[in-house]
């Protein structure tokens, strides 16, 4: 910095000299050239970020597709069906036989296990609407529906045998 003060210091005629016609409009046109509007300025990069930000967030969060229910078609496809609506008409049964029990001997213990019976058959339809569509089409699909079903209906036919017991004693 001090060099260039003794430059100018030293050679100051030749700094002094009046600036050519013109130079003022020539540096101001410089100078415009550089400044943008605060609009092109600011916006138009803000907008662009958040363009790419949606864009990127679209891309990379994921989309739920809609539910799809599962339709097989094979072999064993109607033993299925026909094995399935043999357990509905038995829970069902089971089902209307504790709830008319309970209506003409109602009681805690007896509404106790009634209470209980229900939970079971919610299982039952909760297993049907979701996980029976998923079973294959296989031996090893039936065997899993009959455990399912079994265990249920057994659930069910130790509770109404229980209410028929305890509404034998009262």
């Amino acid at each position: 910095m001090d060099k260039l003060k003794k430059f100018i210091d030293l050679h100051r005629d030749d700094f002094d000299l009046p600036l050519q016609q013109g130079h003022l409009n020539r540096f101001e046109t410089k100078l415009n050239r550089w400044r943008r509007p605060l609009l092109r300025r600011y916006l138009f990069p803000a907008v662009a970020t958040l363009a790419a930000a949606c864009l990127l967030t679209f891309l990379l969060v994921p989309r739920s597709a809609p539910e799809k229910r599962i339709v097989f078609v094979c072999e064993v496809d109607e033993e299925m069906d026909a094995l399935r609506k043999y357990y509905n008409m038995r829970v069902y049964d089971v089902e209307e036989r504790i709830n008319s029990l309970y209506e003409t001997k109602p009681s805690q213990s007896l509404q106790k296990l009634a209470e209980e019976a229900g939970k079971v058959v919610r299982t039952v339809r909760e297993f049907e609407e979701e996980i029976f569509p998923t079973l294959s089409c296989t031996d090893n699909g039936i065997f899993a529906m009959k455990l399912q079903y079994d265990g249920s209906l057994e659930s069910l036919i130790f509770m109404l045998e229980q209410m028929e017991l305890l509404s034998d004693m009262e």
